[in-house]
């Protein structure tokens, strides 16, 4: 199916500022990971090069296809990072999880949820406001009446036309299942 060869991808521009780009962000929501920034930045190439078999020029372009396989491998490689023995055995971290900072060794549960946490965040700030206050007071565990009521619309528009294509969002980008 795939034309292309690595040498030819690893030359592109764009998928190297794309890796660049990707490691960057991931240190950025993550600082306890910078120690890690090669390790991502060689993971996220050796993704792309077990995936390139797959490459169809007729579905997308090469720079589409490469971020998309980038950001796919991106959370497994976080995770193999984040139980790292090194960064687990530490013994005092100090991590946001909810605003709180929360001292010890990480537990898995505890990354997960950190993961999440972090990955929620970045998908509701990208959102429009309206969509963007709907979520912060789903989150702050108001009732969708009065969500509702503050947004001024009825319960089932609430559901039809911000909640469904909210929840179909949270799918596509792999946070709900």
């Amino acid at each position: 199916m795939g034309t292309i060869n690595f040498d030819d991808v690893y030359a592109n521009a764009y998928v190297r500022e794309s890796v660049d780009a990707l490691v960057a962000t991931t240190v950025h929501q993550y600082p306890m990971l910078s120690t890690y920034e090669d390790e991502i930045r060689q993971d996220l190439w050796i993704a792309v090069s077990r995936k390139l078999s797959l490459y169809n020029p007729e579905k997308s372009s090469v720079d589409t296809f490469c971020r998309r396989v980038m950001n796919n491998a991106l959370r497994d490689i976080r995770r193999k990072y984040f139980t790292n023995k090194s960064l687990s055995a530490r013994n005092t971290l100090d991590f946001d999880f909810t605003s709180a900072s929360v001292s010890g060794s990480l537990l898995t549960d505890d990354v997960n949820r950190a993961m999440l946490i972090a990955d929620v965040r970045t998908f509701v700030m990208s959102l429009p406001p309206v969509h963007r206050s709907i979520c912060h007071m789903i989150m702050e565990g108001r009732p969708m009446r009065q969500v509702a009521a503050r947004h001024k619309i009825s319960i089932a528009l609430l559901y039809k036309k911000y909640l469904n294509p909210l929840k179909n969002d949270l799918i596509r980008i792999g946070l709900k299942k």
